[in-house]
C-alpha cells in the first residue's frame, strides 16, 4: 500500500504583521498580485508592505509584454498578455472585459491600461517606463496619452520604437500631453524617407534618437530642435547635420543657447574642422604634450 505523504498548509494570514510581511516580500510580482486578488483584506495587506524599491514599465508596442518591473533599471519580471488574461476574471470592472470590440489593439490596450492602473495602485507606484509603437493609430495614441494626462504628473522614460512610423502620431502626441518626459527615445527603423515631425525636446533631460540604416538617417531632429531645446543629454545616432549645421549649434550654445547641455554626440560624415569651427575661439591641442597615467 502506497503512503501519502502528508501535507501541511500555511496559513499565512494568521501570521502577525512582521512575519507576514517577511514571507510576502519574498513573492514574486505575479505571486503578489495573485495574492491582492483572493479577497480585500489580501489587497490592503499589500498596500500597507513596503517593498524594496523597483520600477514599473509599460509595453505597449506588439512585440513587448505590457507590464514590466525592473530593478536598478534591469528588466527582472514581465508580465504577459496572457498573464492578464487568465487574471481578468478575477477584476471586478463590472463587464469591462465583455465589452471589448473584436480589434486586436483595442483589447490590448483595455487589458494594459486596467491592469496598469491596478499594478501602480496595488504597488503605490507611477509608471516609470513608457514604450510605445512608431506606427500607433490616430485614436489609439489619442486613447494612450490622455489616459497618461489622467494618472500621473510627470514620466521618466519614453520610447518610440517600431519598423514603420506615422508622423501624425508623434505631433498628436506632442500636442495632447500634460506630463513632463524627463528621457525620450526615438529608436525608428523605418525603410522609406520621413517627414520631419514634431520632437518634443523643448524640456528633457535626455533625448536619443537613432535609425537602423544609414540610407534613411535622422533626419527629423533640426540644428534648430538643439538650439532651442532645454536638454542635458543629446545623442543621435546616422544624421545629415554637416559643418555649417554644427557650427550654428554650436555658436548659438556660446551664446547662451541651451545652457544645460553638457553633452552632444552625433553620428557623422568626415569634417572639415576650418569650416566647423568657422567664427569661434578656440585653443588647439598640443600634439607634443603626453600625459602619462598611473594606476
Amino acid at each position: 500500500m502506497d503512503i501519502v505523504p502528508e501535507t501541511k498548509t500555511m496559513p499565512i494570514l494568521k501570521l502577525p504583521a512582521v512575519p507576514l510581511s517577511n514571507v510576502l516580500r519574498n513573492f514574486n510580482q505575479l505571486e503578489i498580485v495573485d495574492f491582492s486578488l483572493a479577497s480585500k483584506k489580501c489587497q490592503f495587506i499589500i498596500k500597507s508592505i513596503k517593498f524594496d524599491k523597483f520600477h514599473i514599465g509599460l509595453g505597449l508596442q506588439p512585440k513587448r509584454d505590457p507590464i514590466l518591473f525592473y530593478w536598478d533599471y534591469y528588466l527582472y519580471f514581465e508580465f504577459s498578455i496572457d498573464d492578464l488574461k487568465k487574471r481578468s476574471k478575477y477584476m471586478n470592472k463590472g463587464g469591462t472585459w465583455s465589452q471589448l470590440s473584436n480589434d486586436e489593439n483595442e483589447m490590448r490596450f483595455k487589458y494594459v491600461t486596467v491592469w496598469a492602473d491596478y499594478v501602480c495602485d496595488l504597488f503605490r507606484r507611477d509608471i516609470t517606463f513608457l514604450y510605445l509603437n512608431s506606427n500607433e493609430s490616430l485614436q489609439e495614441i489619442s486613447a494612450i496619452t490622455e489616459w497618461m494626462n489622467t494618472r500621473q504628473t510627470c514620466l521618466e522614460y519614453c520610447e518610440f520604437s517600431g519598423d514603420d512610423t506615422n508622423c501624425d502620431t508623434f505631433d498628436l502626441f506632442f500636442e495632447k500631453m500634460k506630463f513632463s518626459i524627463q528621457n525620450l527615445c526615438y529608436d525608428l527603423r523605418h525603410t522609406h524617407e520621413i517627414r520631419q515631425f514634431n520632437c518634443g525636446i523643448l524640456d528633457l533631460n535626455g533625448l536619443f534618437a537613432r535609425s537602423s540604416t544609414v540610407n534613411y538617417p535622422v533626419n527629423w531632429i533640426t540644428e534648430e530642435d538643439i538650439i532651442t531645446s532645454n536638454c542635458v543629454t543629446i545623442v543621435i545616432g546616422v544624421c545629415y547635420f554637416n559643418e555649417n549645421n554644427l557650427n550654428r549649434v554650436l555658436k548659438g550654445w556660446i551664446d547662451g543657447n541651451n545652457p544645460r547641455m553638457t553633452i552632444l554626440t552625433l553620428a557623422v560624415k568626415r569634417l572639415d574642422f576650418e569650416l566647423l569651427l568657422d567664427g569661434i575661439e578656440f585653443e588647439e591641442k598640443d600634439e607634443s604634450l603626453k600625459r602619462t597615467l598611473k594606476s
